[in-house]
């Protein structure tokens, strides 16, 4: 056991991930446009409490499994695929949207679904077709063969409950998720109706999109190659919090809040790997442990159903 650990901190991988966060998190403390406070509460609630929460519910798990490690032609195409998103997120969403406004007549329902349908096609069905017709890897190598779990049905329960009530409660106590509800935002009857539905698109949206990709795809894979399950958490935490960049410096989006109307750049790429590579760490733990993609896309829909929830009803409710 002690070798083994040993030999996953000589990873290179790993010590140049942590790397890059540390100078991250040390950009973000001397940035005057963003504050610490934010990746300080990342580090402690994602990075300790529920990643420590995550490895406690699935100790005992074995890891290693008789995986076919990838070779110079499979992970020629998987950063081909990571190139692809990326050209996607910083030129095609800009143009795609300005196409998809003449098909959608300006009808908000419609611009929303064409979004999703257009996000399964870049993140799920291009990467996994791809994946199908130019490899050899097998459904087993990426953890999406018939009976990859590695949890018994309880502990996944468990496991889902112990992260998703945390985070609620975070986010109605110590964020404004809750405003909208205290403020009478909405009516009981479009609460009942719209938390299962939001739900439902959000297993879509988040949960499938992100968690294939990230997790099914790119970690897995990630990590057969460097031969560390760290490692390729590591990278591709990394690079899930590098994807949120573009919106935030090309959009003036503030996904992760703070940034404002057109953010500086550098800023705000520290600022995304300082506060989104922990919560993709939790996630790459739960996948890594698991190997269940119900249970990634559950509690992913689930803790994104507040701060989701007032676009969804002013989209289909009224």
């Amino acid at each position: 056991m002690v070798s083994r650990i040993a030999q996953t901190w000589k990873s290179p991988w790993l010590i140049g991930s942590i790397g890059l966060y540390l100078c991250s998190l040390a950009a973000v403390s001397f940035s005057p446009r963003y504050g610490v406070e934010d990746a300080l509460t990342m580090i402690v609630v994602f990075g300790v409490v529920l990643s420590g929460t995550a490895l406690l519910i699935t100790r005992g798990v074995d890891e290693r499994e008789a995986v076919k490690s990838p070779g110079v032609r499979e992970m020629a195409l998987v950063l081909g695929l990571v190139t692809f998103v990326a050209v996607y997120l910083v030129w095609g969403v800009g143009v795609l949207d300005s196409a998809a406004s003449g098909l959608t007549g300006g009808s908000a329902r419609a611009a929303y679904v064409l979004n999703i349908a257009r996000k399964l096609l870049i993140f799920v069905v291009i990467p996994l077709a791809a994946l199908r017709l130019f490899t050899e890897v097998r459904r087993k190598d990426i953890g999406l063969a018939r009976g990859s779990s590695r949890l018994a049905a309880g502990r996944l329960v468990l496991l889902a409950a112990a992260i998703c009530v945390p985070i609620l409660l975070l986010q109605f106590i110590a964020g404004s998720a809750a405003k909208p509800l205290f403020e009478g935002a909405f009516t009981a009857g479009e609460l009942i109706l719209a938390v299962p539905l939001c739900f439902a698109v959000l297993v879509f949206e988040v949960g499938l999109v992100e968690e294939i990709f990230y997790r099914v795809i790119l970690q897995s894979r990630l990590s057969a190659y460097f031969r560390s399950e760290a490692a390729g958490i590591a990278v591709a935490s990394l690079i899930f919090a590098l994807s949120h960049s573009p919106g935030l410096i090309l959009r003036g989006g503030d996904a992760v809040g703070g940034a404002g109307p057109a953010p500086a750049p550098i800023e705000t790429i520290a600022y995304t790997i300082a506060t989104l590579t922990l919560p993709a760490v939790m996630f790459g733990i739960i996948w890594s442990r698991s190997r269940s993609l119900p249970v990634l896309v559950v509690i992913h829909a689930i803790t994104d159903i507040p701060p989701s929830l007032p676009e969804f009803v002013k989209t289909f409710l009224r």
